[in-house]
């Protein structure tokens, strides 16, 4: 039991930062940014959710097992499989969050800030990025078990 849940307790380590940092990203971007095939990185993004876990995590077992460097390094049962597995069925969930999260900042705020001479990390890094429910995302890489249960 104890093993389990140090193992459970390294994947949330791992996967709740790339959360962060690639749900959050992506969230900003697409919330942000008007770019040639937005909607289609959107529709990209949101894959995972409309396929139930263990197929999902099929999918990922297929799709690593076509990488030389995860099949000859013995990757696909072991504990980097495990938090992918983990990652990307969480991955849409907080873009999802973030987008929207980015989208009802005010701009004018942002704006003012930086009129009065503030920079944009510091615009960003005040204004910008705490957002509401910025918080409640931690334990999404747990909500969803098949995927990480079939690609470890």
């Amino acid at each position: 039991m104890e093993r389990a849940l140090f193992i459970s307790l390294k994947i949330l380590a791992i996967d709740v930062p790339l959360l962060a940092v690639l749900g959050g990203g992506l969230g900003w971007l697409l919330a942000r940014r008007e770019f040639r095939g937005r909607e289609l990185v959107s529709l990209l993004v949101q894959l995972p959710i409309v396929l139930p876990p263990s197929v999902l995590g099929l999918y990922l077992l297929f799709a690593l097992g076509q990488v030389p460097l995860f099949r000859e390094a013995g990757l696909l049962f072991a504990f980097p499989a495990a938090a992918l597995g983990a990652l990307v069925p969480s991955l849409p969930i907080m873009v999802q969050a973030a987008r929207a999260a980015f989208a009802g900042v005010d701009r004018t705020l942002e704006e003012a800030a930086l009129t009065l001479g503030k920079g944009r990390w510091t615009v960003f890094r005040k204004i910008t990025l705490p957002w509401p429910g910025g918080r409640s995302w931690w334990g999404w890489p747990f909500r969803r078990h098949g995927p990480w249960e079939i690609s470890a």
